[in-house]
C-alpha cells in the first residue's frame, strides 16, 4: 500500500507548494507523523491556508488517514465550553483529544477552535507577509513604469522621425546622407515596437 501511495504522491509532487517533509511523510505513508503535522500545522500557522492544502493532499493519497471516533460519547466543542471562553488550554485540550484519536469530526472541530483562539496570530502572520511583500511591490511597480516609460519614448522617437523624413527637403536630407525612405521607414519601425511594447503591457 504504501508503494501505491508513494508512486501517486509523486506525480503531483510539482504542483504544490507544501513543505517537502510532508508531501515526503504521505509519500512513505507515516500515518502517525502526518496526523501529528496537521495538528501542528494549525499551531503554526492558524490562518488555515497551509493547512488546508497538507489535509485535502494527506486525504487524496491516505484512504486511512481518519480513524474511527473511539469515543461512546463524542461533544462539540460549543458543548464543553461556551466559545467566548475558548483558550488556549482549552485548545491544547481539543488537540490532545485529537492526537488520541484522529478521526474526521475532531479534527474538523480543532480547527475552528485553533482559528478562534489564534486569531491574532493570524492577524499578524498578515501583517508580516504584507510587509516582507512590500518591496517587491515596489520593485514590480518600477519595473513597470520603466517598461511603459520605454514603450512610450520608442513610439514618440519613431514618430518623429517618421514625421521627419516626410518633412525635411531633400537638400537638407542629401546634406545628412539620408534618403526620405530610410528616416519613414525606420520611424515607423519605431511606432510599431513601441506600439508592440505598451500592447504586451496592457495584456498582462
Amino acid at each position: 500500500m504504501v508503494n501505491q501511495h508513494t508512486n501517486t504522491c509523486k506525480q503531483h509532487n510539482t504542483f504544490l507548494t507544501m513543505n517537502p517533509k510532508f508531501i515526503k511523510l504521505v509519500e512513505e505513508g507515516n500515518i502517525i507523523r502526518v496526523r501529528l503535522s496537521l495538528s501542528n500545522e494549525l499551531l503554526l500557522d492558524p490562518r488555515g491556508n497551509s493547512f488546508s492544502e497538507m489535509k485535502s493532499f494527506a486525504e487524496r493519497h491516505l484512504p486511512d488517514l481518519y480513524e474511527p471516533n473511539n469515543h461512546t460519547t463524542y461533544s462539540k466543542p460549543e458543548d464543553e465550553k461556551p466559545e467566548d471562553e475558548w483558550d488556549k488550554d482549552f485548545l491544547f485540550q481539543v488537540k490532545n483529544d485529537l492526537d488520541n484519536n484522529f478521526f474526521e469530526s475532531r479534527l474538523s472541530d480543532y480547527e475552528r477552535v485553533a482559528k478562534k483562539v489564534l486569531k491574532e496570530k493570524a492577524v499578524h502572520l498578515e501583517q508580516e507577509e504584507a510587509a516582507e511583500a512590500q518591496p517587491y511591490r515596489a520593485y514590480q511597480e518600477e519595473r513597470v513604469h520603466n517598461y511603459r516609460t520605454v514603450a512610450y519614448t520608442t513610439t514618440a522617437v519613431g514618430a518623429t522621425v517618421a514625421i521627419a523624413g516626410m518633412s525635411l527637403s531633400k537638400s537638407t536630407l542629401a546634406s545628412l546622407g539620408l534618403s526620405r525612405m530610410f528616416l519613414c521607414s525606420l520611424g515607423l519601425v519605431g511606432v510599431v515596437i513601441g506600439g508592440v511594447l505598451l500592447y504586451k503591457e496592457l495584456k498582462k
